[in-house]
């Protein structure tokens, strides 16, 4: 039994940013994980574009979230910044959940 979610990244715009929602911000916001100033980039004319993670209150860069917050793949280990599937009460990347008795 298989429950594909959406992508942990949502966007914020037009509702509530949630675990992994991305957001966007004045630019001299600072990562709550490293405390760098987020990214961000010219978009439209002259206006300004910061993109973070929001989780639990906290914006992160894409490098901190990935490696401290992201949910982890319970076969490969590595963070799921996509589609998570959910199966036996765990947490998978979809190309890595397969049949215990033949491997499709």
């Amino acid at each position: 039994e298989s429950d594909t979610s959406s992508s942990m990244a949502k966007s914020r715009q037009g509702g509530a940013g949630g675990a992994g929602a991305i957001g966007q911000a004045s630019s001299s916001m600072k990562c709550s994980g490293c405390g760098g100033v987020l990214k961000s980039e010219m978009v439209a004319g002259d206006k300004t574009k910061v993109t973070y993670r929001e989780h639990m209150g906290g914006k992160y860069c894409e490098n901190c979230y990935t490696r401290d917050i992201a949910p982890r793949c319970i076969r490969c280990h590595l963070a799921i910044t996509g589609t998570v599937t959910t199966a036996m009460q765990k947490q998978w990347h979809p190309e890595c959940l397969r049949c215990a008795l033949c491997n499709a």
